[in-house]
């Protein structure tokens, strides 16, 4: 409303000044506000909207690769019936509730309410040795493997700021037993918690 009242009142100064009939005045301010606010941007909003109907190239990424995406559809058959996976969301770990029916502990993207340990993994998991909470939140979760993706920032990788307790941790440890890999991407059996 404020907006649309500015809008009026330069229009009546530009027919004002210009000479100019007020209704050829509010066409060139709205010319000018359409210029502003949407008209430099028009390209890149074009090519957001397309790249949506494009299968190749894509221009803004994606979650998984073809070897991920196979490692993810293997895991119905290499982890055991109550595996519970706990990775990053955005790295790809949903996908394998989507399309294998293994449990995760972030289904989504968004965090889930009401769940002070999910919230304490996402944060902190990186120190699972040196913050006994972390493992008491896997042990009250039921947590028995990890999904890693080992892909960098400059690589492409997608990282939410919420998470980073899951963004870089480190596998080299005989608490982290590889069970598959694909691309990128690792699901390891993690007994680092374990009594």
């Amino acid at each position: 409303m404020l907006a649309a009242a500015g809008a009026a009142w330069v229009a009546d100064r530009l027919a004002a000044w210009r000479h100019w009939p007020t209704g050829k005045a509010a066409l060139a301010v709205v010319g000018i506000i359409a210029v502003a606010t949407f008209g430099f941007r028009w390209n890149t909003q074009t090519t957001i909207m397309s790249s949506t109907y494009n299968t190749w190239p894509i221009a803004w990424g994606t979650m998984l690769e073809e070897d991920e995406i196979a490692m993810v559809d293997r895991a119905a058959q290499t982890l055991p019936d109550d595996a519970l996976v706990l990775g990053e969301a955005s790295a790809g770990s949903p996908y394998l509730l989507a399309r294998s029916g293994v449990d995760v502990v972030y289904p989504q993207l968004t965090p889930i309410a009401g769940s002070p340990e999910r919230l304490l993994l996402a944060q902190d998991f990186s120190h699972w040795r040196t913050n006994p909470e972390v493992c008491e939140a896997i042990r009250t979760l039921g947590v028995t493997h990890v999904y890693g993706d080992t892909l960098s920032f400059a690589e492409g990788a997608k990282y939410e700021e919420a998470t980073p307790g899951l963004r870089s941790f480190n596998t080299n440890l005989p608490e982290f037993e590889l069970i598959d890999s694909g691309g990128q991407a690792s699901i390891y059996r993690f007994t680092g918690c374990d009594l």
